[in-house]
């Protein structure tokens, strides 16, 4: 009843609640997914921001193997893979506005080829994850908390909240090694 607005959203014709929304209180609590870094191995890399360009990206993947890190980046897929770099071409996989305001495919944009020959460059590299495409959530799990890799994406309430747990449920606090 405090937002008329929502309360017409979510009415029936006959005046029913058909369901209850989640109602955030800001634009800023919108984002529910998106990069999870292993804060302690990013700041042991020398980083102290997110990395914003793909040379930031590179340089901290690139710090983060010379460290040990065996496979910097890890994901279930290529939508996850997607997610976390494609902002950086300013192209989406899917339908979106080019830089002249036209509506174009993501994937058939210089952008996007740009994309993926960076991908099988870091591919080749050891940056990423051989089994990005196969990997099961335990297996991306398992690599983000034993630090086998420091970069994935994930969802807040699920991936991350998973990890945390794992570290506040450790008898010494620390990320668990098995």
């Amino acid at each position: 009843q405090d937002n008329p607005r929502i309360r017409q959203q979510v009415l029936d014709d006959v005046g029913q609640y058909y369901c209850f929304p989640y109602i955030r209180g800001s634009k800023y609590l919108g984002g529910m997914s998106g990069p999870i870094l292993r804060g302690d191995l990013v700041q042991e890399a020398g980083f102290a921001v997110m990395p914003e360009t793909i040379e930031d990206w590179e340089r901290l993947l690139r710090n983060l193997k010379s460290m040990g890190v065996e496979y910097p980046v890890t994901a279930q897929n290529l939508k996850q893979l997607e997610a976390l770099f494609l902002p950086a071409y300013s192209t989406r996989a899917g339908m979106c506005l080019d830089q002249d305001g036209k509506v174009r495919c993501g994937y058939e944009t210089k952008n996007y080829r740009m994309f993926l020959v960076q991908m099988q460059k870091w591919r080749q590299e050891g940056l990423l994850d051989p089994f990005l495409f196969t990997n099961e959530k335990r297996a991306v799990t398992q690599n983000m908390l034993r630090g086998y890799s420091a970069v994935t994406y994930g969802s807040v309430g699920e991936t991350l909240e998973t990890y945390l747990g794992a570290v506040r449920d450790a008898p010494d606090g620390t990320y668990p090694a098995g």
